[in-house]
């Protein structure tokens, strides 16, 4: 008896330790055989579309997972997303069904079809029901949109029409109204090319949960380009119900000839806040791992500032980046000065090297300048081709941060090896000179192993300890918090 009660007890605490295993497994299995049954990529080609009406055409998805567990906290977590597009010539339609679990306690999961659509397309019009995703102009009224590395979704439930005009100015009008959780959203825009090289658009976008907590956006904008130069203005305004009325600006030059591009960024935000619209950054997104730990988060409240990044290659194996951006707000609070140079060079056709470095400076909302923080960052990058299959990556960050409350050096390195395009080996590791407040740690270290299957599914695999971290894109960002312990992504497509 006291056997069985200790068998009992034993199958209850492994209940308790992975509440959601069961369905994990399940949707995983769930997964993996619709991605193996499915027809290969590549296959017979779909007949071109045109007005034959409705049939079946193709059935196309997608599987994403990803599963962290740290057994230093002891948390498991699982995310999904299942995604299927049905084509039917004319008409195309398809679900995601989406799943968030933790074995957190309190904690808010789910799991359900969080997306549905149909789509008609028929010569010069598109009408869509369900979710959708649509941008007027460079986003400054309106941006509805995902991008999953920052878990920002912001997709609209109604109805989407498009109707395209091209033998009258090539004409382009689009309307849509739709929900997001409790708020009602709709809006227009329209576009047209006056003169060849020179477009005029205007938009407008209104939401509100109640006649009492409205908000309109209204804009126009012009994008002119002769030759090698090219010019975009676009000019917005938003009114809230007893609110102060804001506006915002954002101005693009472009400059490219043989050898030399050039961009030139303006932007003035101004109780500009709007929950569906992401107004241009005018900021670098780095792919130096140092340099997107202290990012600059996009603030349309109050925000001004621009961004000049030009693009020099004396030689089909050279190519020199620089940029130059400083942001502040209307007051001169809270500045954001950043220079960055980056140098590739390719030595032959194996070794391709990246030399980089940074210099910021940046002072918290409502300090002074003895509270400037500045950081000097350099990063280099080796990649060398062994075989026309095989290569090895050498990356290396270092990073000098200097401030009132003592300097602060932080260096980042990887070794990476890769065959045959199917497997992928690397060993990262992070050393800081100031131990992290949370976990009392200085050194992490962790081993990746990447491995891709008939070209449809990739794997990777990784275990060790990983630093807290900002994940950043167009002026946004997501915290993702340390892992010490095992991460596995499994990306299937068919």
């Amino acid at each position: 008896m006291k056997r069985e009660r200790r068998r009992v007890a034993s199958r209850r605490s492994v209940k308790e330790a992975c509440p959601f295993c069961r369905r994990t497994i399940s949707l995983l299995l769930v997964a993996i055989a619709v991605s193996v049954l499915a027809r290969p990529a590549g296959g017979e080609p779909a007949p071109p579309r045109g007005s034959e009406g409705i049939s079946l055409r193709s059935i196309r998805g997608s599987n994403e997972m990803i599963f962290s567990r740290d057994v230093e906290d002891t948390l498991d977590e699982l995310e999904n997303w299942f995604d299927v597009s049905i084509d039917m010539g004319e008409v195309t339609a398809g679900f995601r069904y989406q799943m968030y679990e933790t074995s957190a306690r309190g904690a808010n999961e789910s799991a359900g079809f969080s997306q549905r659509f149909a789509e008609f397309r028929r010569d010069w019009l598109t009408l869509r029901a369900g979710n959708y995703y649509e941008t007027f102009g460079r986003g400054l009224v309106l941006r509805v949109f995902e991008d999953r590395e920052i878990r920002q979704e912001t997709s609209l439930d109604g109805v989407a029409l498009e109707a395209r005009l091209e033998d009258f100015m090539d004409l382009k009008m689009t309307g849509i109204t739709g929900r997001s959780g409790d708020d009602f959203v709709r809006g227009g825009d329209v576009e047209a090319t006056l003169l060849p090289g020179v477009k005029l658009g205007a938009a407008y976008a209104m939401s509100n949960r109640s006649y009492t907590d409205r908000t309109e956006m209204g804009g126009i904008r012009s994008d002119v380009s002769h030759g090698p130069l090219g010019v975009y203005a676009e000019f917005a305004t938003r009114d809230g119900f007893h609110e102060f009325e804001g506006s915002g600006f954002y101005l693009s030059t472009t400059l490219s000839v043989p050898k030399l591009g050039v961009v030139a960024e303006y932007k003035d935000y101004d109780d500009f806040e709007f929950a569906y619209h992401n107004p241009p950054a005018a900021l670098r997104d780095h792919s130096v791992n140092l340099l997107a730990r202290h990012p600059r988060v996009v603030q349309p409240d109050d925000e001004q500032g621009f961004q000049v990044e030009a693009t020099y290659s004396p030689s089909f194996s050279t190519t020199i980046i620089g940029s130059d951006s400083y942001t502040a707000q209307h007051s001169g609070d809270a500045p954001f000065h950043e220079q960055y140079l980056e140098i590739r060079q390719d030595i032959g056709d194996r070794l391709f090297t990246i030399l980089a470095g940074a210099r910021s400076r940046e002072i918290p909302s409502g300090r002074d300048e003895a509270n400037a923080v500045y950081r000097y960052t350099g990063a280099g990058e080796l990649d060398f081709r062994i075989t026309d299959e095989r290569s090895i990556s050498l990356i290396y960050e270092h990073q000098l941060t200097e401030s009132a409350y003592g300097d602060v050096t932080d260096q980042y390195g990887v070794v990476g090896f890769s065959c045959c395009s199917i497997l992928m080996f690397s060993l990262q590791a992070e050393r800081t000179s100031e131990k992290d407040p949370v976990t009392d740690k200085d050194f992490w270290l962790m081993g990746s192993l990447g491995l891709k299957f008939a070209r449809r599914h990739d794997v990777s695999l990784s275990v060790g300890t990983r630093r807290s971290r900002f994940i950043c894109s167009s002026g946004m960002c997501r915290f993702e918090p340390k892992l010490e312990g095992a991460e596995l992504r499994i990306v299937s497509t068919f």
